[in-house]
């Protein structure tokens, strides 16, 4: 029987080459391709400064925390329909969520429901950016949080190289990215921020490095003197995970290509169910990195069915996200209700996709779906 992986790494020899290359030079923990890999993703993005970090999470919170350092309190809008660690990444920090619906036909965060929820004591605002998906109203939100003063965080974990009108995610505002396993790069954990202010990068350089500047004590003749300026953290990525993450960047348009040819036939196929399926709109190429193919059951009573039917038959299709973060034990907070949201949760699939995936078993997948559907 075919098996078909929710979503498989591209993983090729150039990765193993690189590994090799810095055991064998021994630059395990700092080295070049840290740098390398930072330059890299400026220049792709069109940012003044990207910082690697050992995860995304460890970028969302050094960025809330860095606000809540200049404001000392307040609140930051975010989507209760995301991975929790946007969420908790605001709660760590010491800043308070408030939680905006979602358009459930858009899988995006509308501007209107963004000034519905903006009071005096919205301080910031976190966009997530959905299964690859760039928020399509991006430019008019990046606006409106310029003019009401608010620190836009873009959670782009799902949407490398994704743009509207040449702009990149992740440039709008100050942006996070995932090279966890299921991402369209990988080096199995770690991320990256992006942004162009100065005073950040400073900042956040200093942070993730135990709050240590080397040159902090002025002319100092004894370089193994470390000055901590800040109660800073460890959150750095390891040379050799950026090298990893570094081979991936450089193949990432190859391995995009791959991911189109595979959405292809899930839009071509599946639109033929559509008395069963929704699919969600498709966007202009460059704003859609596929990082998920998510579907919407129209039947919500047979959501759970479905997915159980597909991973009894060897594919790995599951839910993002639910139960959607507001419902969840640590802010299950009474009164709270999302509609949209919540109706979402319960009938969102996420189908098979990775730049590994075959025709096969893309087919494999679509005969599936039209099984259980019986057509």
């Amino acid at each position: 029987m075919i098996k078909v992986d929710l979503c498989k790494p591209d993983l090729t020899i150039k990765e193993i080459d690189i590994i090799k290359k810095i055991f064998l030079d021994g630059s395990i923990s700092h080295g070049k391709y840290i740098t390398l890999l930072e330059k890299k993703f400026s220049s792709m993005l069109g940012v003044k400064h990207s910082i690697a970090v050992n995860s995304c999470t460890s970028g969302l919170y050094c960025l809330a925390l860095y606000y809540k350092k200049l404001l000392k309190s307040g609140e930051v809008l975010v989507p209760s329909f995301t991975w929790n660690a946007s969420v908790n990444s605001i709660k760590n920090a010491g800043l308070t969520p408030v939680f905006l619906d979602i358009n459930r036909k858009t899988l995006d965060v509308d501007l209107s429901e963004i000034k519905k929820k903006t009071t005096p004591k919205t301080i910031g605002l976190m966009i997530v950016h959905y299964a690859g998906r760039i928020n399509q109203q991006i430019k008019e939100i990046s606006y409106f949080a310029k003019k009401k003063k608010l620190f836009l965080i873009e959670d782009c974990a799902e949407t490398l190289n994704t743009e509207i009108d040449k702009k990149k995610s992740g440039s709008y505002g100050h942006g996070v990215f995932s090279f966890y396993g299921t991402k369209n790069i990988t080096c199995g954990e770690g991320g990256i921020i992006t942004t162009s202010s100065e005073e950040i990068n400073q900042w956040i350089r200093t942070f993730i490095a135990h709050g240590v500047v080397k040159n902090s004590f002025g002319e100092n003749p004894y370089p193994w003197n470390r000055n901590s300026v800040i109660p800073g953290q460890n959150l750095r990525l390891s040379n050799l995970q950026a090298g990893i993450a570094y081979v991936q960047a450089k193949r990432l348009g190859r391995m995009q290509k791959k991911r189109i040819t595979i959405a292809k036939q899930y839009y071509s196929s599946l639109s033929k169910l559509k008395d069963f399926i929704f699919i969600p709109k498709k966007l202009k190429k460059k704003q859609n990195s596929f990082q998920m193919f998510p579907i919407i059951i129209k039947d919500q009573k047979l959501r759970n069915s479905f997915v159980r039917y597909l991973n009894l038959n060897n594919i790995g299709a599951s839910v993002h996200f639910d139960p959607p973060v507001h419902k969840q034990t640590a802010y299950n907070l009474a009164g709270i209700k999302l509609d949209q949201t919540e109706k979402l949760s319960s009938e969102i699939v996420t189908l098979p996709m990775s730049s590994v995936q075959t025709k096969s078993q893309t087919e494999y997948v679509i005969k599936k779906i039209e099984n259980f559907f019986k057509i």
